[in-house]
Formats: C-alpha cells, sequence, structure tokens
C-alpha cells in the first residue's frame, strides 16, 4: 500500500473511533482477561471485618459507549479481584465505596456468573452493593465516578457487618 493509502486508513480509523466516542472495545470492563489492581482471596470466614482497601476511584471509561446501561465512569481494569471460597455465610456481605472528597461514586460488579452489578447512592452519594446468598467464585469490582476522572480518593470496603 502507497503512503497515502496508508494515511487514508490511519484516518478513516482514527475518524471511526472518534465518531463511536473515542473508546475502544478493548478498554471495556466487558472485555476477557482482566487484570485487577488489588487481588485477594476472601473465604467466607475473611478477617479482619471490614477489609478495607485506599484505592484511587474513577476513571475514563464511559459504560453506555460498553454496552452497559449504567451512567458513570471506570478504569479500564477492575480495581479489586476477589475469589470467595468456603462456606456461605448465613448473613449477607457488602461491596462498599466510602468517598473521601465527596464526589458522586459508583460501584460495577461482575459476579462469577458473568452478571454484572450496579450502585450508585445506597448512602448519600456512596454506592454499596449488597449480595444476599453470594456464590463462590471470581468476583471483579470497578470503584467509578460519574465524570471521567481518575483521581478520586476512596476506600473500597468488603464486609459481612451491616453497612
Amino acid at each position: 500500500m502507497s503512503p497515502i493509502g496508508r494515511a487514508l486508513v490511519a484516518a478513516c480509523v482514527t475518524f471511526g473511533m472518534s465518531a463511536l466516542g473515542g473508546h475502544a472495545a478493548m478498554a471495556c470492563p466487558t472485555r476477557p482477561n482482566l487484570t485487577a489492581s488489588i487481588v485477594e482471596s476472601l473465604p467466607a470466614d475473611f478477617s479482619p471485618d471490614p477489609w478495607m482497601r485506599t484505592i484511587t476511584a474513577g476513571g475514563r471509561v464511559r459504560l453506555q459507549d460498553c454496552g452497559l446501561n449504567f451512567p458513570g465512569y471506570v478504569g479500564r481494569n477492575p480495581d479489586l479481584q476477589f475469589a470467595f471460597s468456603g462456606d456461605v455465610p448465613s448473613t449477607p456481605f457488602t461491596i462498599a465505596l466510602e468517598a473521601e472528597a465527596g464526589f458522586d461514586g459508583i460501584l460495577l460488579v461482575r459476579t462469577p456468573d458473568g452478571s454484572w452489578r450496579y450502585s450508585d447512592d445506597y448512602r448519600g452519594k456512596n454506592p454499596a452493593i449488597v449480595f444476599r446468598n453470594p456464590r463462590e467464585g471470581q468476583y471483579f469490582v470497578w470503584a467509578g465516578s460519574y465524570d471521567p476522572s481518575s483521581d478520586r480518593a476512596a476506600r473500597l470496603i468488603v464486609t459481612r457487618m451491616n453497612h
């Protein structure tokens, strides 16, 4: 292909990506082979409870551009991946995000069966997802926000306590 032909193809690809909102499908949380910032194993009787990690929430991937009918933005990769195992507790467990700077956060979780759970404004502007009868397996958690920012200080919490 001539240099002019290559330039035209590159321009068409660039224009096409702009027309689609500038997001490549590979940037979406729906893609396979995810790598999380934090990888943990959490048995059903995990300790300490609550389990907490300080994270930076947000991102530039618009969920609605990824075929997910949820508002907000997340990072390319999950903030947390955990393997939940053991006897399923008789009490539910909760995944929560506490915003330290008062931003309006969101939570997106892909469950072991491949379904999606989303939360916003569970307690004030802080999201949380309560799992009743949780399944064993891999959970992928994205902590995001309503605007495309990736510098939001937050705390990710997993607990069996009433949160």
